[in-house]
Protein backbone atom coordinates (compact mmCIF):
# COMPACT_ATOMS: atom_id res chain seq x y z
CA UNK A 1 0.00 0.00 0.00
CA UNK A 2 1.07 3.59 -0.48
CA UNK A 3 0.14 6.97 0.99
CA UNK A 4 1.27 10.51 0.24
CA UNK A 5 1.61 13.41 2.61
CA UNK A 6 3.89 15.82 4.39
CA UNK A 7 6.20 14.69 7.22
CA UNK A 8 4.67 16.21 10.34
CA UNK A 9 6.68 14.62 13.18
CA UNK A 10 9.62 12.24 13.61
CA UNK A 11 10.40 10.49 16.90
CA UNK A 12 13.70 9.21 18.18
CA UNK A 13 14.61 5.59 17.56
CA UNK A 14 13.45 3.21 20.32
CA UNK A 15 15.40 0.04 21.13
CA UNK A 16 12.63 -2.36 22.17
CA UNK A 17 14.74 -5.51 22.57
CA UNK A 18 18.17 -6.75 21.57
CA UNK A 19 16.89 -7.64 18.09
CA UNK A 20 14.11 -5.09 17.58
CA UNK A 21 14.04 -1.32 17.24
CA UNK A 22 11.48 1.08 15.83
CA UNK A 23 11.04 4.73 14.96
CA UNK A 24 7.61 6.35 14.77
CA UNK A 25 6.68 9.25 12.52
CA UNK A 26 3.54 11.09 11.45
CA UNK A 27 2.55 12.27 8.01
CA UNK A 28 -0.21 14.77 7.34
CA UNK A 29 -2.35 13.82 4.36
CA UNK A 30 -4.94 15.85 2.48
CA UNK A 31 -7.79 13.85 4.05
CA UNK A 32 -10.42 16.34 5.21
CA UNK A 33 -11.37 14.80 8.57
CA UNK A 34 -8.50 12.51 9.63
CA UNK A 35 -5.30 13.89 8.10
CA UNK A 36 -2.70 12.58 10.60
CA UNK A 37 -1.31 9.06 10.13
CA UNK A 38 1.21 7.60 12.59
CA UNK A 39 3.52 5.00 11.07
CA UNK A 40 6.69 3.26 12.12
CA UNK A 41 9.96 2.13 10.65
CA UNK A 42 11.54 -1.04 12.01
CA UNK A 43 15.09 -2.33 12.38
CA UNK A 44 17.24 -1.65 9.29
CA UNK A 45 14.80 1.01 8.03
CA UNK A 46 15.04 3.25 11.13
CA UNK A 47 17.69 5.48 9.56
CA UNK A 48 15.65 6.25 6.41
CA UNK A 49 15.17 9.93 7.28
CA UNK A 50 18.90 10.56 7.61
CA UNK A 51 19.84 8.23 4.75
CA UNK A 52 17.59 10.04 2.27
CA UNK A 53 17.76 13.55 3.79
CA UNK A 54 14.06 13.66 4.66
CA UNK A 55 12.91 16.16 7.30
CA UNK A 56 9.74 17.60 8.79
CA UNK A 57 7.77 19.48 6.14
CA UNK A 58 8.96 17.37 3.22
CA UNK A 59 6.39 15.84 0.89
CA UNK A 60 6.75 12.06 0.79
CA UNK A 61 5.26 8.91 -0.61
CA UNK A 62 5.37 6.02 1.86
CA UNK A 63 5.02 2.34 1.00
CA UNK A 64 3.75 0.33 3.95
CA UNK A 65 2.17 -2.87 5.22
CA UNK A 66 -0.64 -3.19 7.75
CA UNK A 67 0.12 -5.69 10.50
CA UNK A 68 -2.38 -6.91 13.05
CA UNK A 69 -1.92 -9.08 16.09
CA UNK A 70 -3.90 -10.57 18.93
CA UNK A 71 -2.76 -10.35 22.56
CA UNK A 72 -4.31 -12.44 25.31
CA UNK A 73 -3.63 -11.16 28.84
CA UNK A 74 -2.31 -14.10 30.87
CA UNK A 75 -3.76 -12.85 34.15
CA UNK A 76 -7.39 -12.29 33.16
CA UNK A 77 -7.75 -13.74 29.66
CA UNK A 78 -8.75 -10.39 28.16
CA UNK A 79 -8.18 -10.32 24.40
CA UNK A 80 -6.92 -7.19 22.66
CA UNK A 81 -6.14 -6.54 19.02
CA UNK A 82 -3.45 -4.19 17.74
CA UNK A 83 -2.79 -2.79 14.29
CA UNK A 84 0.50 -1.26 13.19
CA UNK A 85 1.37 0.60 10.00
CA UNK A 86 4.87 -0.54 9.07
CA UNK A 87 6.67 1.66 6.52
CA UNK A 88 9.32 0.00 4.38
CA UNK A 89 10.00 2.69 1.76
CA UNK A 90 9.96 6.49 1.87
CA UNK A 91 10.52 8.67 -1.18
CA UNK A 92 10.50 12.44 -1.47
CA UNK A 93 9.13 14.30 -4.43
CA UNK A 94 12.16 16.53 -4.65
Amino acid sequence: MEIQGKVYAISEEQQISEKFKKREFVIKTDHEYRPFVKMELQNKYCDAFEKYGIDIGDNVEVSFNLEGREHINKSDGEVRYYTNIIAWKIMTDG
